[in-house]
């Protein structure tokens, strides 16, 4: 019913004639069954709709009669009655197949295509009585397509006999008409049906009066046909911009997006490109190039991209991408034989590599050499390459012990250094033998294993900290051979060599049990073995139970020969060995499965942990043969997880292919046991592999009991880090370290340390931290300035707050600590009181009810209660008049949200503890007013306000200096100078409202409530168009319009819920719409802070996670409501924290280049310091920004957020540069940065003193 809801039907009721060409759709459907105790030819084995019901049976171009239809088919589902149709499991097929033959026979012949198709699963129980219904189909000329329907992921036996009895009936080639799926696949296949790139579509699209773009697979076709363009970040083609135009005027002043008016169509679409005819003019369009192979057509120029997803992917290269210089071009030398490379000069056939390469390094002259070849060559009397320069693929690279692949090969890190001194300094490095080189802490001994933070003792062994919480185990790597994993992934020239240097040097740091294959471990060591298999084969190559050999382990005498290992000498030569020996043929893994659960079978039965990780790039080719081995890997207790290995940082279609075959093989659940990486992503997943916290760890790391020493960086959980004796917790880091007491190898030098309060454990032999305020009674407790008696539990604890700075204090959220700026100490917040009665108990404290919102009234201490002038004053809050104290203005509202409410007040920062203060300018009167450059009087309001450009006459602006008269073709008006180069400007902010912005950020109680107070602080000076949300919007008025919308998610929330986006709804300020009103601004920031989407942690679990898909869909349709006028549009994106859906913003992030957004991003910190979540919140989001990544990207605090958004339209600012217009004849003064040209603008004077360019004094004299 979805389905044919979406279908271009024919409009043409059942019975009707059938038109010819219309490339529309009529359906039919019929429902089979049958039994062994029915009458041989009951109709009721094909059921249909009945005269007078739906299409009454026949076929219908009528959305309503096949509505109908299927209504009729669920009301009489002829397995209901197993009573009156008794045996109905039993599935005949023959009366569907005659029924379908009647419908097709009633069919026009006037070139139409038929098709059926078949949905089952059962096997076929009439399977041998089709022949005449089959031969009555082919000379109609039907294309039978079928389905078998699985009730599972998994492909059971009753499945398998399913899709063997279906292929009897079905069209040419079979295996290639039948597919076998889940309900919820079905729609994917049915709405491919007319894409020719799809399974099926191949066999019935009709593409020769053109197609869809989104049916484009390549950059070539997409960019000639003028109603699509390519998109060389998400490699998909897709509508023109131009396709938006309706009116002629409209599509012709589109020159941004190169829009022609079709008078034939009466349609925009986009400029031709690289459609001459002559070669000359081809040729001198920098666009396009001649076609070397026929030397006439005039093609779009191959390499010509600007990013690198689209260079690698260019299908007429190779192409290569310079990192340095951000271009692409044709790489050279690409013969495939020595002879052809050897005939070209500028080539050179590399034995080792087996490749050839062009010729570098071969200069004569000292300058030529160092100038030229991309800066790799150096001088020493002849031309040379620089160290590693000459190793031209990451296998040549990786097998020279001095160098490394970075984005080419490059000197390994360590070997920067020569001598000891500086190695043994550098934290990375190790000095060993003669040469400086990577730490490796598995050659430590307990002592220096104890004073180096990346490393752990365990067991009598120094393992590298990640993996110190390795259970005993034993893992299978099965890597794809495939000729696909030949192409560049990345910076990875070719991918199979790539992944392998990367499970090289993961290997080389694992702690490795160090017995040889074959000898049988004992006991539960920690310590872990690899087993290697490579896969790949080709369909011919066939083994005895019909799996393709697939599987490739080493010979005999050679590295592990196809065994488990914990010797790193055999490790290292299995992994040589399999890189030398590349398959390069299909991507088949049935045998290599069985493979590695032969391995396991030798595995001891004593509680170790088994491990299999498989690497695939593309579609595994046997998908359907893999029930059995997958069987015996769940029976063998092995945790299954998988990867798909992609190009680019976009996912292709091809990638979703490879996860849906790889998925299912994969443990239960397959959302955690699968990952869709990049390929320079995959070292992180691997080092993950036994951290507790991971998403593939948590299914590997055993539990262990409290008390126990563990790898610090492992707790993420504040109270487990303190309890073990090993570890601090670092306020601000939010991160747990080793506590500095580990570092004492000596019991003497141990316990002397009082000052981190050590003692020496006798029984690890290890120096830990001593048990905090261990006391049993309350004086002895009370004595010791840490800790304090607790009357309610009657356990000494360490005292709260016992912090040395201020952001370590604010960041202890478990005990609200205050920093006093004026004692410069960390204290704890009194008056935590929950309600107005236990407040009101405490005569220190009293219940702040003055705010609108009950929810921001809180218990707080009594203040202004000084009887003298010196002790009043002390308190930031109090003022002394008439010979009492007093609260200033504003002082009586306690957290940001409601003093920001309130006219005349702010949230003053410049004080800890912060504080709701007067505005600075409404001290003043009008006199004192008048003299302040930052503050104007307000005839409205009677007082003095903070200074706004944009309610001054033209009088008015021309004498600030701060402000500027700005003058357009579609209007005039006063703006600040730093907005005086806005171009006409549509701007969407995200705002993340995930449950973490709920903390403090710096002196800010509330990070959510502050980033809106600088959204609204921010708008309040924009030149908004003052346009309602709703209303036409002017071109070319330099002015803004805004949009605001909220972002949070949780993985327990329904997969759509539209909480992971809010909006204004209708009725409250731009009701979800861009708006040029300040009014409606303010509305919608108070909605979005009366709503805060972390604010319930009951009804909405989980929203510390940040999810952006419905952030960026709300985003897109925002821009699409904004006119193609020639007008600036722009995402800012602020968020604190990692993006759990980075892998789904595919779709979202090509429309977004469609609509030719530029995207900004922010990741908003709490405090100067960058904590690890900080970095992985950058990580996320600055793929999402536009590129260059670093100029369109910030971190920074809430307090930095406001000069990053002031600097939207300033040319010289990181941002604006980007946005600003500085086309214009008349502009800002200090936009403009030469002499000659400030003094031909004749409201600006050059100071040469300041060598800067400001307004003339002349501005201020308004009058003649």
């Amino acid at each position: 019913k979805e389905w044919a809801a979406t279908l271009p039907l024919s409009g043409e009721a059942a019975g009707a004639t059938s038109m010819a060409r219309t490339k529309a759709v009529r359906l039919a459907l019929v429902q089979f069954a049958g039994s062994t105790l029915w009458s041989p030819g009951d109709a009721r084995q094909a059921l249909s709709s009945p005269p007078g019901t739906g299409s009454g049976g026949r076929l219908s171009g009528v959305l309503n009669e096949l509505k109908v239809d299927a209504d009729y088919h669920e009301a009489n589902f002829m397995g209901a009655n197993p009573t009156t149709q008794p045996d109905v499991k039993q599935t005949y097929l023959l009366g569907g197949l005659q029924k379908a033959v009647n419908l097709f026979q009633t069919s026009p012949l006037d070139g139409r295509k038929k098709v059926l198709i078949i949905v089952s699963d059962g096997a076929l129980d009439d399977k041998d009585s089709y022949a005449a219904a089959r031969a009555a189909l082919d000379q109609s000329q039907v294309r039978v397509f079928g389905i078998a329907l699985r009730p599972f992921s998994v492909v059971s036996a009753s499945d398998t006999e399913t899709q063997q009895t279906l292929l009897t009936v079905l069209s040419d080639p079979r295996d290639e008409h039948l597919q076998s799926l889940q309900v919820d696949e079905v729609s994917a296949v049915l709405n491919g049906l007319c894409d020719p790139n799809h399974a099926w579509g191949k066999f019935i699209a009709d593409s020769n009066d053109g197609v869809a773009c989104t049916l484009h697979v390549s950059k070539d076709p997409c960019n000639k046909d003028d109603k699509c363009v390519w998109f060389d970040r998400t490699l998909s083609c897709g509508d023109s911009p131009c396709l938006v135009h309706c009116l002629e005027a409209e599509c012709t002043s589109d020159w941004e997006n190169r829009c022609l008016w079709n008078q034939t169509l009466g349609a925009c679409n986009t400029e031709e490109v690289c459609n001459y005819a002559d070669a000359v003019q081809c040729e001198m369009d920098d666009k396009c190039e001649v076609d070397p192979t026929d030397k006439k057509t005039c093609i779009i120029k191959i390499c010509n991209h600007d990013n690198q997803q689209g260079c690698l992917a260019d299908p007429k290269g190779p192409c290569v991408w310079n990192e340095i210089s951000k271009d692409c071009s044709k790489k050279p030398c690409v013969y495939l034989e020595s002879a052809l490379c050897n005939n070209d000069p500028g080539c050179t056939w590399v034995d080792d590599a087996n490749l050839c390469q062009p010729i570098k390094c071969r200069w004569s002259q000292q300058l030529d050499c160092e100038q030229n070849d991309g800066g790799i060559c150096e001088w020493n009397n002849t031309c040379t390459f620089k160290p590693c320069k000459q190793h031209p693929d990451e296998k040549a690279c990786g097998n020279d012990d001095l160098c490394r692949w970075g984005t080419d090969c490059e000197v390994k890190y360590c070997r920067r250094y020569g001598e000891q001194g500086s190695c043994d300094q550098d934290g990375a490095c190790m000095w060993s033998g003669s040469d400086c080189v990577d730490k490796n802490c598995g050659e430590f001994e307990a002592c220096r294993c104890h004073k180096d933070g990346d490393c752990f003792w365990d067991k009598g062994t120094c393992k590298t900290s990640k993996f110190g919480q390795c259970p005993t185990l034993d893992v299978v790597l099965l890597v794809d051979g495939s000729s696909s994993m030949s192409q560049s992934f990345g910076v990875h020239p070719h991918g199979f060599y790539g992944l392998m240097e990367m499970l090289k040097m993961w290997t080389r740091l694992l702690p490795l049990s160090g017995l040889a294959a074959g000898t049988l471990p004992s006991g539960l060591d920690g310590k872990v073995r690899v087993g290697f298999v490579q896969f790949s084969g080709i369909p011919t190559n066939v083994l005895a139970n019909g799996n393709v050999d697939a599987a490739q382990t080493t010979p005999a005498q050679t590295g592990a020969s196809g065994r488990l290992t914990g010797s790193k000498v055999e490790l290292e030569s299995e992994l040589m060995w399999q890189e030398a020996n590349y398959m390069n043929g299909g991507t088949y893994i049935a045998s290599a499965l069985d493979t590695a659960a032969d391995m396991f079978k030798a595995s001891p039965t004593d509680g170790r942990k088994k491990v299999l990780l498989i690497f695939t790039d593309g579609k595994i080719q046997d998908a359907d043969k893999l029930t059995t081995a997958r069987g015996r890997l769940e029976t063998a207790g092995v945790v299954t997880f998988g990867v798909v290995v992609r190009r680019f940082l976009a996912h292709t279609q091809t990638d979703v292919d490879a996860g849906e075959t790889l998925k299912p093989i994969t443990s239960d659940p397959h959302v955690d046991h699968y990952l869709n990486l990049m390929l320079s992503e995959i070292p992180d997943a691997l080092d993950s592999l036994c951290n507790p916290n991971s998403v593939w760890g948590k299914y590997v790391v055993d539990p262990q009991p409290a008390g126990v020493h563990l790898p610090c960086q492992n707790y993420v959980d504040k109270m487990k880090c303190a309890s073990d004796p090993g570890c601090n917790y670092q306020e601000v880091l939010t991160t747990c370290i080793d506590t500095p007491c580990i570092q004492h190898c000596e019991e003497a030098e141990c316990n002397t340390d009082l000052g981190n309060s050590c003692e020496w454990n006798s029984v690890d032999q290890v120096c830990y931290k001593k048990e905090i305020c261990s006391y049993s009674d309350q004086p002895t407790c009370n004595q010791d300035a840490k800790c304090t008696w607790n009357h309610t539990t009657l356990y000494c604890g360490e005292r709260p707050c016992l912090h040395p700075n201020e952001n370590s204090c604010l960041a202890d959220t478990e005990y609200h600590c205050t920093w006093q700026m004026g004692s410069q100490e960390c204290v704890l917040t009194p008056c935590q009181y929950p309600n107005p009665a236990s407040c009101s108990a405490d005569s220190m404290c009293e219940w702040n009810s003055h705010c609108p919102d009950s929810s921001s009234n809180v218990c707080i201490v009594k203040s202004c209660l000084a009887t003298d002038e010196v002790a009043c004053t002390t308190d930031p809050r109090c003022t002394w008049v008439s010979q009492a104290c007093s609260l200033k203005p504003c002082s009586v509202y306690p957290d940001e949200k409601c003093c920001n409410t309130v006219d005349g007040c702010h949230w003053d920062v410049k004080q800890s503890p912060s504080l709701c203060a007067q505005l600075p300018c409404r001290k003043f009167d009008q006199n004192g007013c008048a003299g302040e450059n930052e503050c104007m009087w307000s005839d409205t309001k009677s007082v003095c306000v903070e200074k706004d450009c944009n309610v001054m006459d033209k009088c008015q602006c021309d004498g600030d200096a701060d402000c500027f008269f700005s003058t357009s073709e579609g209007s005039t008006h006063c703006t600040f100078q730093r907005y005086g180069t806005c171009p006409t400007l549509d701007v969407v902010l995200l705002l993340d409202g995930g449950d973490s912005m709920s903390r403090a950020f710096g002196r800010h109680p509330h990070g959510f409530y502050a980033l809106v107070e600088v959204v609204k602080e921010w708008a309040a000076t924009l030149p908004l168009s003052k346009e309602l949300a709703g209303q036409p919007s002017l071109a070319k008025t330099k002015t803004v319009r805004l949009a605001m919308v909220q972002f949070a998610g949780s993985d327990k929330w329904a997969p759509n819920d539209a909480r992971q986006a809010t909006f204004s709804p209708p009725g409250t300020g731009s009701a979800g719409r861009l708006t040029g009103s300040l009014l409606e601004v303010l509305a919608d920031a108070d909605y979005h802070m009366q709503t805060f989407l972390g604010g319930s942690i009951v009804t909405q679990p989980a929203t510390q996670q940040t999810y952006l898909l419905a952030g960026l869909e709300k985003a897109v349709s925002l821009f699409r409501s904004s006119p193609a006028d020639g007008r600036k549009r722009v995402l800012i994106i602020v968020s604190d924290g990692e993006l759990h859906d980075k892998d789904t913003y595919g779709k979202a992030m090509a429309e977004l280049d469609q609509a030719q957004v530029r995207i900004f991003g922010a990741v908003l910190r709490p405090f100067a310091s960058h904590t690890p979540s900080d970095i992985k919140a950058e990580e996320t989001l600055k793929q999402i920004v536009t590129s260059p990544q670093d100029a369109h990207f910030q971190n920074i605090l809430v307090d930095e957020l406001t000069a990053a958004l002031n600097g939207i339209c300033e040319p010289g600012h990181v941002w604006g540069r980007y946005v600003a217009d500085a086309s214009g004849e008349v502009l800002p003064c200090p936009t403009v940065v030469d002499k000659d040209s400030c003094n031909k603008q004749s409201h600006c004077v050059w100071y040469d003193q300041t060598l800067s360019c400001g307004d003339t004094p002349c501005m201020k004299h308004c009058k003649e």
